[in-house]
């Protein structure tokens, strides 16, 4: 059963929505009508809770910080894995940070790994992560998913996310920050949202590959 396939994961940080589902105890919830209704809240002429020019370019979107010792290159193996809550499973367990940006963000964190590595500087949870990812000679996976996003819309996915998985889960310093209709939403239908964005970015990662970003990757000055 699910149950038995996943005791030999730690899933008690997670939300018990998300903890729920990976379990086998609940199926994944279909929030596919609530997703395009949070598009379109966003998606209009005048965003909601945004005024700047800034704040309504579809410019962000979301990004995951993957643990490739902990995928160990799961889009080339997951046609192999019968079932698919396993693949979902792994997926999960890999994510270490989740963030919204624009541009280059996500290799910032990367980027100020590299220099902090060369100093006696303490630093945070999240560099820790990617030092010890390197010095095993593997490189960390920055997946940019669900692009073309005013920030209010990518603050409030960042924060489904980031709620559905738990900061004690994550390297994520703080909870994300939700706007328009889905700040009055209760706890649990955030999460809910969470879940459902997460399995589609599972299906993203499985399309897209394991890239991974070492420190020879990165350009330095």
């Amino acid at each position: 059963t699910a149950a038995q396939q996943s005791t030999r994961y730690d899933f008690t940080s997670l939300s018990p929505e998300l903890r729920q589902c990976l379990l086998g105890i609940k199926p994944l919830p279909n929030m596919s009508k609530e997703d395009q209704q949070l598009c379109e809240e966003f998606g209009g002429r005048q965003p909601v809770a945004t005024k700047s020019r800034e704040h309504c370019l579809k410019s962000s979107f979301i990004y995951l910080l993957i643990d490739t010792r902990v995928s160990k290159n799961l889009p080339v193996r997951a046609p192999s894995i019968e079932d698919h809550l396993e693949v979902f499973r792994q997926f999960v367990s890999s994510i270490f940070y989740v963030g919204k940006g624009k541009g280059s963000r996500p290799y910032q964190h990367l980027h100020d790994a590299l220099k902090l590595s060369k100093t006696i500087k303490p630093v945070s949870r999240k560099l820790t992560r990617i030092f010890d990812i390197w010095a095993s000679r593997q490189g960390v996976v920055s997946l940019k998913i669900f692009h073309g996003m005013t920030q209010a819309e990518a603050y409030t996915r960042e924060a489904c996310i980031i709620d559905s998985m738990g900061l004690s889960h994550l390297t994520n310093a703080v909870r994300g920050h939700y706007h328009g209709n889905m700040a009055g939403k209760t706890l649990s239908f955030k999460r809910r949202m969470g879940v459902h964005l997460l399995y589609k970015a599972s299906r993203i990662f499985l399309l897209e590959g394991e890239r991974q970003v070492l420190p020879s990757d990165l350009r330095t000055t």
